[in-house]
């Protein structure tokens, strides 16, 4: 029988817009709170079109190295802010953000 995916006995959703300023210290003191628990645990930032660099931050305090950005570009409806990153295979990863919202 195949191993089952752990789910954790704790998980954290932190909603995220415009927050780069205390992101790191937030998951800092959040992890070490956590570690305490003596249980598993997660922590998952929820992005809602930051765009002040926040998803480069978190991906960071992630332990992920990012490639390239944030940068600034233009996608298929607009203005986007990337984060290039490599997966565990070396392939090139964006994640973006629209900067301006739909339809507005």
């Amino acid at each position: 029988m195949a191993d089952e995916p752990s789910v954790p006995a704790v998980s954290v959703v932190i909603p995220v817009f415009n927050e780069a300023g205390t992101l790191g210290a937030l998951h800092e003191r959040l992890a070490r709170t956590l570690k305490d628990l003596g249980q598993s645990w997660e922590i998952i930032f929820v992005d809602d079109g930051s765009s002040d660099g926040s998803a480069a931050i978190f991906v960071k305090a992630c332990g992920v190295e990012i490639a390239e950005g944030p940068v600034r570009r233009t996608g298929a409806r607009g203005p986007i802010e990337s984060i290039y990153l490599r997966d565990p295979d070396g392939n090139l990863i964006e994640v973006s953000n629209y900067l301006a919202t739909l339809g507005a």
